[in-house]
């Protein structure tokens, strides 16, 4: 009776970085499926973006709905 040692096959363990790097070429391939996608390039235009990004939600659905009443008197002030 023999015994035989048998090694299991595993796959070889990505990185991060090469996940990392997978992750960015799919990004990049969705500039030709999204309408004006860009992903900044300059530092200025990485800034720029986050400063955009950091304004709370809550902010925006206010600002929104200020413009919204604010357009909906107009038109009615418009009408008289």
């Amino acid at each position: 009776m023999s015994i035989q040692n048998e090694v299991p096959v595993t796959t070889p363990a990505t990185s991060h970085k090469d996940a990392a790097a997978a992750i960015i070429d799919e990004i990049r391939g969705l500039k030709d499926r999204i309408p004006h996608f860009v992903i900044p390039e300059s530092r200025a235009d990485r800034l720029r973006l986050t400063r955009a990004a950091s304004v709370p939600a809550q902010f925006i659905d206010l600002t929104s709905m200020a413009t919204e009443q604010r357009g909906s008197r107009a038109r009615r002030q418009f009408r008289s």
